[in-house]
C-alpha cells in the first residue's frame, strides 16, 4: 500500500510541475531620439534604455549589440561620444556594443547608455535611420542569454533643427507658453527663420507665439505647437480651460495643431489627464 501512495504522489507531483507555467524572462529595447530633425553639422543624441524589464534575483550583469547608421550622414562615433548611464560601463568598437556594469549587477529598467552623432557638414538632405539590433542582455542568476526586437529610428536631414524643441513631421513641439519669437528664434539652428500668425502676419520683437502659428525657412514650412495653448495666444487661461472640455464632452472639438496641444501628457489622447495639468498650469502649480 506504502509503495502504491508513493507513487501517486510522485504522480502528482509531477504533474504540477509540468503544468505549472515557466517563467520567462525578458525585456524590450527603448530607443529615443533628442529630435527627429537633423541639420547639416549639427548633433543628435540617442538613448538606449530596457523598459518591461523581468529577471531573475541577481538580476543583469552584461549587454551586447549594434548601433548601425550611415557614414553618409554621420561622422564615425567613437567611445568618447558613448556616455554609459545608471551603473553601466562601455565599451565600442566599430559598431559592436558592450556594457558591463561597474559594479555588482543591474537589477532595475533604466537608461543603458546615450550616444551623441555628429552630422557632416556635406550630409545629404534626406531621411536616413538609425539602427539599434541584436542586443542581448546576460541574466545573472540564471546564465540565461535573452534577445529582443530590433529598433530603428528614422530621422530626416533639413536646413533647420534645433537643440530645445522637437520636430515632429511639418510640427515643432516643446514649446513652452509665453516664448516671446525672439526666444523662440534663438532656439532654432538654421537661417532665414521667419514667424506667422494664423492670419499670415509675421510676429516682431515681443510678440508670443503661439499654437497654429507657423514657421518658415526658405521652401520649409513647420506649424507650432505650444502646450496647453488651445486657442493661439500662446498662454494657457480659463479660456483654454473651456476648450478642453468642450472637446472631452464632445460639444466642440478640437482639431489639427490644437489638438496636439491639448495632449500635454504627451500619451497620444486627449483625457481629463490633461485637463487636470492644464488646470494646474493656468494657477500655476505646474509647467506644461
Amino acid at each position: 500500500m506504502k509503495k502504491v501512495v508513493t507513487s501517486a504522489i510522485i504522480f502528482i507531483i509531477s504533474i504540477i510541475l509540468y503544468i505549472s507555467p515557466v517563467h520567462a524572462y525578458g525585456f524590450n529595447l527603448g530607443v529615443e531620439t533628442s529630435n527627429d530633425v537633423i541639420v547639416k553639422g549639427g548633433t543628435l543624441t540617442i538613448t538606449v534604455s530596457t523598459k518591461n524589464f523581468d529577471f531573475g534575483s541577481q538580476g543583469i550583469d552584461a549587454c551586447t549589440g549594434v548601433i548601425e547608421y550611415s557614414t553618409d550622414v554621420f561622422e564615425e562615433i567613437t567611445t568618447s561620444d558613448i556616455e554609459g548611464k545608471n551603473g553601466w560601463t562601455i565599451s565600442y568598437n566599430k559598431g559592436k556594443i558592450l556594457c558591463v556594469p561597474s559594479s555588482g549587477y543591474i537589477t532595475e529598467e533604466g537608461d543603458l547608455f546615450s550616444i551623441t552623432f555628429k552630422v557632416k557638414d556635406n550630409a545629404p538632405m534626406e531621411e536616413t535611420q538609425i539602427a539599434v539590433k541584436d542586443f542581448l542582455i546576460n541574466d545573472a542568476a540564471s546564465g540565461e542569454r535573452i534577445t529582443t526586437e530590433d529598433v530603428i529610428k528614422k530621422v530626416s536631414v533639413k536646413s533647420i533643427s534645433s537643440n530645445v524643441y522637437k520636430f515632429e513631421g511639418s510640427n515643432i513641439v516643446g514649446i513652452k507658453p509665453g516664448t516671446k519669437v525672439e526666444t523662440f528664434k534663438s532656439n532654432i539652428i538654421g537661417t532665414g527663420i521667419q514667424v506667422f500668425n494664423q492670419s499670415g502676419t509675421e510676429l516682431t520683437t515681443g510678440q508670443i507665439v503661439g499654437t497654429g502659428m507657423t514657421m518658415k525657412s526658405g521652401s520649409e514650412t513647420y506649424t507650432l505647437i505650444i502646450s496647453g495653448d488651445l486657442n493661439g495666444d500662446g498662454q494657457v487661461s480659463a479660456t483654454d480651460l473651456s476648450k478642453i472640455k468642450q472637446h472631452l464632452i464632445e460639444l466642440r472639438l478640437l482639431e489639427g495643431a490644437y489638438l496636439e496641444a491639448a495632449d500635454v501628457d504627451d500619451d497620444e489622447n486627449v483625457t481629463i489627464t490633461d485637463l487636470s495639468r492644464i488646470r494646474k498650469a493656468m494657477f500655476g502649480e505646474i509647467e506644461l
